[in-house]
C-alpha cells in the first residue's frame, strides 16, 4: 500500500504505512521510500537515519548511494556528498548524467569552480545545454578569471532560455560588474524593447 501511495499526489497517507514498516524492513525500495519521504518534509534526521540504516543493509546498490548523497546534500555536508556521488559514479549507474549534475551542484556551492568546469564540459557531450548549466558555466570561468569563457556561456544561455528577457539580466550584470559600459547599455535598451513589448 505505501509503495503505490507514494508515487501519488497522495504521497503522504503513505508515511503511517512506512512508519509500522520501515524498523523492521530490510527492503531498499521501502527504505528510500521512507527517506524520500522524511525529506519532503524536511526532516533530515529521519532521512539520514533511513539512509544509514539502506547502506549498512545494501552497501553497494547505486540508488541507494546517489539518494544517500540528496541526504548528505540536503543536511549541508557537501564533503559527503560529493563522496557518495564519486562513490556511485564508481558503479557506472545508468543515471550517470543526472548524478554528475547533482555532483556539480555541490562543488559548485564549495566553491570549486575548475572541479565543475569539468563536469559541465562533460556533461555537454551527453546532454543538450540548460539555462542552469550554462549560467553557472559561466560563474565559474568569472570566478577564475576568465571573462571570455564566462561571456561565452551568457551568451549561449540567450540561445537556450526560455524567456530571453530574464536571460539577458544576468548578461547585463556581467558587463556592468566587468566595466563594460557600451555592452552593459546594449542589453538593458534589448531588455527595455522587451519589457515594453511584452
Amino acid at each position: 500500500i505505501a509503495a503505490e501511495l507514494a508515487d501519488t499526489p497522495a504521497w503522504s497517507l503513505a508515511i503511517g504505512y512506512l512508519r509500522e514498516i520501515s524498523p523492521k524492513t530490510q527492503d531498499w525500495n521501502l527504505l528510500l521510500l521512507q527517506t524520500k519521504i522524511d525529506l519532503q518534509q524536511g526532516d533530515v534526521a529521519s532521512a539520514q537515519e533511513g539512509i544509514s540504516r539502506a547502506i549498512q543493509a545494501h552497501p553497494t546498490n547505486p540508488r541507494i548511494i546517489e539518494m544517500a548523497g540528496h541526504v548528505a546534500a540536503d543536511a549541508g555536508d557537501f564533503e559527503t556528498a560529493a563522496a557518495y556521488y564519486h562513490q556511485v559514479l564508481s558503479l557506472n549507474p545508468r543515471n550517470a548524467t543526472q548524478i554528475k549534475l547533482s555532483l556539480a551542484r555541490i562543488e559548485f556551492a564549495q566553491k570549486k569552480y575548475s572541479d565543475v568546469i569539468g563536469i559541465y564540459e562533460s556533461v555537454l557531450s551527453e546532454i543538450q545545454p540548460t539555462s542552469e548549466i550554462l549560467v553557472r558555466l559561466s560563474a565559474c570561468y568569472e570566478n577564475i578569471g576568465d571573462i571570455e569563457h564566462a561571456e561565452y556561456y551568457l551568451k549561449s544561455n540567450l540561445e537556450v532560455h526560455p524567456n530571453r528577457l530574464l536571460a539577458l539580466l544576468p548578461l547585463e550584470r556581467f558587463y556592468k560588474r566587468h566595466q563594460m559600459q557600451e555592452q552593459a547599455d546594449r542589453i538593458a535598451r534589448e531588455r527595455e524593447s522587451l519589457q515594453r513589448n511584452d
